[in-house]
């Protein structure tokens, strides 16, 4: 009996480890396909929202139900925080921020009006942006309020632009070039502390190059960036080159080919290449050619052809589907194209999504 007894409980242990592990994957899974984005409702009119699109299972819902964010085209800066209870963005007079937690709208002068580009930290609590003037800031969300301070001293008189936090939120990288009287100063990439505590320049080096970050990659905590090498009277030459922060050194990767945009994957397998269409190599052409790099064997392909150009897109947080808004006959949906099958999913019908944040 007590034998019966102890099997039995042991069976409903093993059960329910196997349910609580079940449902830890079901969860991550649908976590892992949602996208926040801004959904106008009516053209021209009030009412826009930001929703968060749940992939699996083609549900919508209105993040932000109590704050109007108004027309696209009165709205700059959209962003939204990875734990989609944060907004900001600004209009062509004021910078807005939401916190939908607390209920709590707070509004900014015109100052802040001209920042851009802001970038949220990975737990939410501050995000980063850049000034006219090449300065970047960096905003800390406190007890209904905000504190903001430059990233580095201005002193420095860095022309600074596309802050990106590393993944575990330690590192903030970013492209500068040192403002002086050398008009041919190239840009460099910097990587920095919140905190302020260090500033080294990843590819110090590398004279020879204009470099850009190009993204971390999600498991290592490494760098990539690119190095532009121009040469006269034909298109700029692009490496590809890998930097481990801890140890200060660099790798070189590969060479990759790109006229329009670049973006590499959370997982750092792959780059998306965005170049003008064979049959139109105009550098001003409305629509592009997807291309897929494979980073460990250089090997490019077409993924899609004559998107709408410029769009905008999104990685799967797995690294396995490629995301952007395709736009057709005054409608926009959201596409999402398998890197390894190509096949095609639409993921809205005859919407007007305008912008994906995540």
């Amino acid at each position: 009996m007590k034998h019966t007894i102890l099997i039995s409980c042991t069976l409903l242990f093993v059960i329910n480890i196997c349910l609580i592990f079940l449902a830890f994957v079901i969860g991550h899974a649908h976590e892992a396909w949602k996208i926040a984005v801004y959904w106008p409702l009516q053209p021209f009119q009030t009412g826009d929202e930001v929703g968060l699109l749940d992939v699996d299972r083609q549900i919508h819902v209105r993040l932000f139900p109590e704050v109007s964010i108004g027309p696209i085209s009165m709205v700059d800066n959209l962003s939204i925080s990875p734990n989609y209870h944060r907004l900001f963005w600004t209009t062509s007079q004021r910078a807005f921020y939401y916190d939908a937690s607390i209920d709590l709208l707070l509004s900014f002068d015109e100052t802040m009006r001209a920042f851009s580009n802001p970038v949220w930290s990975v737990d939410s609590q501050s995000f980063l942006y850049e000034a006219p003037d090449g300065t970047l800031f960096h905003s800390i969300i406190g007890d209904r309020q905000i504190s903001t301070e430059p990233l580095f001293d201005p002193a420095l008189t860095l022309n600074a632009t596309r802050p990106q936090w590393s993944p575990d939120g330690q590192w903030i990288a970013f492209d500068a070039r040192v403002v002086n009287e050398d008009a041919e100063n190239n840009y460099e990439v910097y990587v920095t502390t919140p905190d302020q505590r260090w500033l080294i320049n990843v590819a110090a080096g590398q004279d020879y190059c204009l470099k850009y970050v190009a993204g971390w990659l999600v498991d290592t905590n490494e760098l990539l960036y690119l190095c532009g090498i121009f040469q006269e009277h034909s298109r700029p030459i692009w490496q590809l080159w890998k930097a481990n922060i801890s140890l200060r050194t660099t790798e070189y990767i590969t060479t990759i080919d790109f006229r329009y945009w670049y973006s590499v994957s959370p997982d750092g397998s792959y780059i998306a290449i965005f170049n003008p269409p064979a049959s139109n190599n105009s550098p001003h052409a409305e629509t592009a050619d997807l291309y897929i790099m494979n980073l460990s064997t250089s090997e490019t392909r077409l993924l899609a052809s004559s998107i709408p150009w410029p769009a905008s897109t999104l990685w799967s947080p797995d690294s396995n589907w490629f995301i952007y808004v395709d736009t057709h006959q005054g409608q926009s949906d959201i596409v999402a194209v398998h890197l390894e099958s190509g096949t095609r999913r639409q993921l809205t019908n005859d919407d007007r999504v305008e912008i994906l944040m995540r």
